[in-house]
């Protein structure tokens, strides 16, 4: 049973980066927790739970019902409806990153449309994807539960497309870096000297190797202030 006080750390944390809003989208919603505590919480006036399974539909159905949350939509589809309201935020939580990646090169979002994601796998892959088709990462949070890390991105599409920049993957963190922060930095720097290590191995483009040391710079910057 879902209550206020049983919700974990993760969904807490992604209802966190909700801004109020009309309409809430709660796209791939299982079991519709997180749909469910944003109307509890007052983030949301309505709320539009889909997931290409029947099953995770009724399950959200009987969530709300619990719950009394009458201001709901179910709909049983793959990926983000195609019609959207206005003042909305979209949540995509749980999928794998290739999954979110494919959700949103399917989607016709609107310019500035708010969205939350959690990819459950892969978050590098995803918070390329984010960067260099021209999302703005606005916030991000990383937080551990049950010994495992999360990343979860607040996101908007502007109206125009940046350049591709490898370096600016990893320039969203907030200023507070907690512990799950500066573990998820300390693991990405590992990642990133072993791509650095591989480039140099298969002679790859310099501008890869360059774009890689600017990444590692921003990142261990942040893991030396955070000694001071």
């Amino acid at each position: 049973m879902i209550t206020l006080n049983s919700v974990g750390a993760r969904i807490k944390a992604i209802c966190r980066l909700i801004d109020d809003v009309d309409y809430l989208y709660d796209v791939a919603c299982d079991h519709g927790k997180i749909g469910v505590y944003s109307m509890l919480l007052g983030k949301a006036k309505n709320c539009v739970f889909s997931d290409i399974s029947q099953v995770n539909i009724e399950k959200a159905k009987q969530l709300c019902s619990l719950y009394q949350i009458k201001n709901a939509q179910f709909l049983c589809l793959n990926g983000i409806p195609k019609q959207t309201k206005e003042n909305c935020c979209i949540c995509i939580c749980g999928l794998g990153a290739q999954t979110i990646i494919d959700i949103l090169d399917k989607a016709l979002l609107e310019t500035d449309m708010t969205l939350i994601l959690q990819p459950a796998t892969k978050e590098v892959l995803l918070r390329q994807y984010l960067v260099n088709s021209g999302y703005t990462i606005e916030k991000e949070d990383i937080i551990i539960e049950k010994g495992r890390l999360y990343c979860i991105f607040k996101v908007k599409k502007p109206v125009k497309t940046p350049k591709k920049c490898y370096d600016k993957v990893y320039t969203s963190f907030c200023s507070n870096y907690d512990e799950a922060h500066l573990l998820y930095i300390r693991k990405s720097i590992e990642r990133l000297k072993k791509l650095q290590n591989s480039c140099f191995y298969n002679n790859m483009q310099q501008c890869k190797v360059e774009q890689i040391e600017s990444a590692l710079k921003v990142l261990e910057k942040i893991v030396s202030s955070s000694k001071k």
